[in-house]
């Protein structure tokens, strides 16, 4: 579901939910949109990034091209900003495989990883990670125990399971 404000800074970032209710227009923007309720299914929402011109596109490589490296940087950055800086909704990078035919869009996004790395309070995780934080809820004092986001948790039991 594609959902977030046109404007930037109209609305906070949209964390992950449930269908367990059938999601407003807030929620789901684009058609079509669940119309009956799907209890228990998990919906991750593809949100509204904001170019540095100012526009808004869907995916990262949607809006306005950046010159080099370091305004891709701070394109990821300035996104990355408003998630941190507001309610800390898990910020997804969702992108089309053309965004990397472009060297310095690689380059940019190693160095956002690189700056992500220096904050004690930001981890790097899959969508299905996100779900099962969602789910128990462990603050950063404990999050070194929690069992999905271990190397012998989550989804890396099934694939060591099936490789079997």
């Amino acid at each position: 579901m594609f959902t977030g404000s046109q404007w930037e800074g109209s609305h906070a970032p949209v964390w992950p939910f449930t269908l367990d209710y059938v999601p407003s227009v807030d929620y789901c923007q684009h058609g079509p949109c669940p119309k009956k309720q799907y209890p228990g299914m998990w919906e991750i929402p593809v949100q509204r990034w904001y170019g540095l011109d100012g526009h808004s596109c869907a995916m990262p490589d949607g809006c306005s091209a950046t010159g080099d490296a370091e305004e891709t940087l701070e394109y990821l950055k300035s996104n990355f900003r408003r998630y941190y800086n507001s309610n800390r909704a898990p910020f997804g990078i969702f992108v089309h495989a053309r965004w990397f035919s472009t060297e310095h869009t690689l380059d940019g996004l190693d160095r956002f990883l690189d700056y992500l790395l220096t904050l004690d309070d930001v981890y790097i995780v899959t969508p299905s990670q996100v779900v099962e934080w969602m789910k128990k809820p462990t603050p950063l004092s404990g999050i070194n125990g929690f069992e999905p986001w271990s190397c012998q948790g989550g989804a890396n039991d099934v694939w060591l399971e099936a490789k079997k």
